[in-house]
C-alpha cells in the first residue's frame, strides 16, 4: 500500500520493495559492498574494470559482466530500466548479494545519460526540471524508476541528503537496507531506498582515457585513511554560479577546520598556483585546471557548478569534469543537461565536511544533494582519505596451510578510538556469518570445495559512519585426495594465450574468470587457449573450477596482459 506525502508540490508516494531484506545489518563501505558492472562488449570497459578489480581488491562474485552495446553516449528510459537496471538487480537477488551490495559501479564505455522525455511527455515538468537522468542518479533513484514515479525530477527527491547546517553537520553511513526520511534521518519500512552509483569513467570524447582512468583510479587507493596535509577551497566569485551556493562557504571552512583540515575561500574562479589541493568546489563555465598551476592530492574531489560540466560531447564548450580527473581529481561530479541555477541539484557546502568526517567519496556526494538526477559522479566511490580505518587482524587461519573440518576464526581491531562493532566473514566474497568482538566464527570446510578460497573479515566501527578495516586472506581446504592445477604455458605476448591444466582424477572442469566461464575442458586437463581480447588488458585472474560432489578449485592465476 502507498503512503502519500507531499513534498515540493509533487505528489509523493513511498512503497516497499522485495529487493532488500533488512535481516543482517551489515556495513558498507568496502569492495565487499560494490557490484561492479562491466561492459561485455567493450575491450575499454573491460581493461578499466579489471585495473579496479585489482587495485580495490573487488571480489569476482560481485564483477557482473553486461551485454550492452558499446559507444552509446544515451538511451532511453525503458531500455535503460530493460537492459542495465533489471538486469543488475536480477543478478544480484541470483548471486545471493542482497545484503551486501550498496553500489553499482559502472566501469566505462555506458550511456552516460537517461532520457525520460518519452516516459513522462504528458507532464509539464518545466524547462528547470527536464527529465533527463544521468546513468548513476537513474542507478541510485532506483526505486522511483521502477515505479515510473516522475517525484525522481524532485527538489527533495533524496531523502539521504540533509540541507546545510552552519552549525554543526551530521555524517551516517549509507547503506541499501537502510531506509530515509526527509532531511537525511533513518527510517523504517515507509522510508526511501537508494542505491549509491557511480562511474569509474566516460571515455567518450571530451571524456579521459583508459590510461587516465587507470592512472586517477591508481592515486586514489592509497589515499584512503591517509588524512592529506593539503587545503581544500572554496573558489567564490561575482558570478550566478558562484552566488547560488557561496553564501554557505564561511561556515564549510570552519566546520572543516574544526575537522582539523585546513580549509579556504579564494576569490577566483578556479584556485591558481595551488599544489595543495585536497578539494575545491567552485562555480564558472571555464576554468582551465591544466593550467591553473594547481595540483590535486590523492583523494582529492572536484565540485564545479555549471551547465555543461557532465555533458561528455565534443561540441560544449565549458570545463567538462574530465579536466579534473585528467589532474589527479579522485571524483568530480557535473550536470548532463542544462539544470538552471537551482542549488539544490549540486551538492551543498557540507560535501567537504562529510569528506573530511571519514565518510566515502560516493557517501559524501549523496549526502549533499537534495535533487541529484541530473548529477553524474566520476571516479572511484571508495576513496575515503580522512576515515579512521580499523586494522583487522585473525587467528585460527594460516596462509599457505591446508585446513580441513571446521576452522574457528578469531578476529581483532585496533588503531581507532572507537571500538570495533561487528565482525563480518565472506568467503569467495559472500557474506557468510556476522558476530561480535568477542566471538569467533566457524567455518566448516566439510561443506566447501576442496582448493582454494579467498576469506575475508571486514571489521566495522561503532558510529555513525561505520568506517571498515579488512583481512583479506585465503583458506585452502583439504578434505579429499584430488587436486587440480592452472598454470601458464607460454608467455603473454602474441593474442593468444596459452595455458595448461594438471588433475589428479581428470573430471569436466571450468576455466573461469571474475565468475564467467571463458575455457571448458571435458576432460579436466592438458592444454587450452583463450584470446586476450575476451579479458581486456590490465591484470586478471584465472581459476579452475571442477564439478563433482563438492567440486575442486585451483590455486588462482594472475595473468598481466599488455595493451
Amino acid at each position: 500500500m502507498l503512503r502519500t506525502l507531499f513534498v515540493c508540490g509533487f505528489f509523493w508516494a513511498s512503497w516497499t520493495t522485495n529487493f532488500l531484506t533488512p535481516e543482517i545489518c551489515v556495513a558498507g563501505g568496502g569492495p565487499e559492498n560494490v557490484l561492479l558492472v562491466v561492459n561485455v562488449n567493450s575491450e575499454a570497459s573491460k581493461t578499466v574494470a579489471n585495473y579496479y578489480i585489482d587495485l580495490r581488491k573487488i571480489p569476482p562474485t560481485n564483477v557482473f559482466y553486461l551485454n550492452f552495446p558499446a559507444g552509446r553516449v544515451s538511451i532511453p528510459s525503458n531500455i535503460f530500466e530493460k537492459l542495465i537496471l533489471l538486469p543488475i538487480f536480477k543478478e544480484i537477488e541470483k548471486r545471493k548479494l542482497s545484503k551486501q551490495i550498496d553500489c553499482v559501479v559502472y566501469s566505462c564505455d555506458f550511456p552516460w545519460r537517461v532520457d525520460f522525455k518519452k516516459q513522462f511527455a504528458s507532464e509539464n515538468l518545466g524547462r528547470s526540471f527536464t527529465p533527463m537522468c544521468s546513468l548513476t542518479s537513474a542507478t541510485y533513484l532506483y526505486a522511483f524508476v521502477q515505479q515510473h514515479r516522475k517525484e525522481m525530477f524532485g527538489l527533495n527527491a533524496n531523502f539521504y541528503a540533509a540541507p546545510f547546517d552552519p552549525l554543526v553537520v551530521v555524517s551516517r553511513a549509507f547503506r541499501a537496507n537502510y531506509r530515509w526520511s526527509l532531511g537525511g534521518k533513518r527510517a523504517g519500512q515507509e522510508g526511501l531506498p537508494y542505491m549509491m552509483s557511480a562511474m569509474l569513467g566516460v571515455n567518450t570524447v571530451p571524456g579521459n582515457t583508459v590510461d587516465e582512468i587507470a592512472w586517477y583510479l591508481q592515486r586514489a587507493v592509497p589515499a584512503d585513511g591517509s588524512a592529506p596535509g593539503g587545503t581544500i577551497y572554496f573558489a567564490a566569485n561575482k558570478t550566478i554560479r558562484s552566488k547560488v551556493r557561496d553564501q554557505d562557504f564561511p561556515a564549510a571552512v570552519r566546520l572543516i577546520q574544526l575537522a582539523g583540515v585546513r580549509a579556504q575561500i579564494v576569490q577566483e574562479f578556479f584556485p591558481q598556483n595551488r599544489p595543495d589541493m585536497a578539494g575545491v568546489t567552485c562555480g564558472h563555465s571555464n576554468v582551465n585546471p591544466a593550467g591553473s598551476g594547481s595540483r590535486f592530492l590523492p583523494g582529492a574531489f572536484c565540485d564545479n557548478l555549471t551547465s555543461s560540466g557532465g555533458q561528455f560531447l565534443p561540441d560544449k564548450r565549458q570545463t567538462v569534469i574530465s579536466e579534473f580527473l585528467r589532474i589527479g581529481a579522485a571524483g568530480a561530479c557535473g550536470t548532463v543537461i542544462e539544470p538552471t541555477a537551482i542549488p539544490q541539484k549540486f551538492p551543498n557546502a557540507s560535501l567537504h565536511v562529510h569528506y573530511v568526517h571519514g565518510c566515502s567519496l560516493a557517501e559524501s556526494f549523496y549526502q549533499a544533494v537534495a535533487s541529484p538526477f541530473q548529477q553524474i559522479l566520476v571516479g572511484d566511490p571508495l576513496c575515503q582519505p580522512w576515515a579512521k580505518i580499523p586494522k583487522v587482524t585473525v587467528t585460527g587461519i594460516t596462509e599457505g596451510e591446508f585446513a580441513k573440518g571446521v576452522v574457528e576464526i578469531v578476529p581483532t581491531a585496533t588503531g581507532t578510538q572507537q571500538p570495533v562493532a561487528s565482525f563480518q566473514l565472506f568467503v569467495d566474497g559472500n557474506l557468510q556469518q556476522q558476530i561480535f568482538p568477542g566471538e569467533r566464527f566457524k567455518l566448516d570446510t566439510t561443506k566447501m570445495a576442496d582448493g582454494y578460497h579467498e576469506v575475508r573479515v571486514v571489521g566495522t566501527d561503532n558510529t555513525p559512519i561505520e568506517t571498515q578495516g579488512r583481512w583479506i586472506g585465503s583458506l585452502n581446504v583439504k578434505n579429499g585426495r584430488d587436486a587440480i592445477q592452472l598454470s601458464l604455458a607460454s608467455g603473454t605476448e602474441s593474442p593468444i594465450l596459452n595455458f595448461r591444466l594438471s588433475a589428479t582424477q581428470p573430471t569436466p572442469t571450468s576455466i573461469v574468470w571474475n565468475g564467467v566461464e571463458v575455457a571448458k575442458l571435458p576432460s579436466g586437463e592438458g592444454p587450452f587457449t583463450i584470446e586476450k581480447s575476451k579479458l581486456g588488458s590490465g591484470t586478471v585472474t584465472l581459476m579452475a573450477v571442477a564439478k563433482g560432489e563438492n567440486g575442486l578449485r585451483s590455486q588462482p592465476l594472475r595473468v598481466m596482459i599488455g595493451e
